[in-house]
């Protein structure tokens, strides 16, 4: 048995070490806001630099110097007009997060991913998006690694920006789709992204079943 002696005064700087689902949430975030916010410490890996490219694609400018991170921001809506190729990698989070982003934006995305991805499932953010208006769509496949039904997977094509809110059927200004964004990126999975963030009035999410860990992490 391990006893724990109580310290009547305690004073120490502690130095959390990066994380890569904060990483990438912290990117994101950041380029959605106006002006420049430096993050430290920032986890590079493939993965958040799999987000960070993609960001800079969108015309997000970055820099890095030892293990911070610097995100210069553009506001809510990115400055491209064109439709921009994107690659995820085998990122996961990149693709599910950006793409709850990407369609409240003004131009079209084809969003690719390495093959290890395009054998994922994507249709938990596809369906809720669609649901709420957006113009999403993957690939459908048979699911080889669990042996069910079709699924939705990379390559995603975005089309253009939503135009129905989630708690209307009449047509809402893009405004109102990022609205909830960035709250919503770091109370939830980027699963429930979608159906949390870009809510126009509060949403109660229920699940239902058994909460199990998915196969496919982060």
């Amino acid at each position: 048995m391990y006893r724990i002696k109580y310290l009547g005064n305690l004073t120490k700087e502690i130095n959390v070490p990066p994380d890569k689902s904060i990483s990438h949430r912290a990117a994101i975030i950041s380029s959605l806001c106006k002006g420049k916010t430096l993050i430290k410490p920032f986890l590079h890996s493939e993965d958040t630099l799999a987000t960070v490219d993609c960001l800079e694609k969108l015309g997000v400018k970055t820099s890095e110097k030892d293990d911070s991170f610097t995100v210069d921001g553009v506001g809510m809506y990115f400055s491209r007009r064109e439709k921009v190729d994107l690659y995820a990698r085998e990122s996961g989070t990149t693709m599910r997060m950006l793409s709850g982003v990407l369609v409240a934006q003004k131009f079209p995305v084809e969003f690719r991913a390495a093959e290890s991805l395009n054998k994922r499932p994507m249709d938990r953010i596809v369906n809720p998006l669609s649901q709420m208006g957006a113009a999403i769509e993957g690939q459908k496949q048979s699911n080889s690694l669990l042996n069910t039904e079709t699924i939705i997977s990379p390559p995603l094509s975005i089309l253009g920006p939503c135009e129905y809110s989630l708690t209307s059927r009449s047509k809402s200004s893009p405004a109102l789709i990022l609205s909830r964004t960035c709250r919503a990126i770091f109370l939830v999975s980027s699963r429930f992204l979608s159906a949390r963030g870009f809510s126009k009035s509060i949403l109660n999410l229920t699940i239902s079943g058994v909460l199990k860990s998915s196969i496919w992490p982060l």
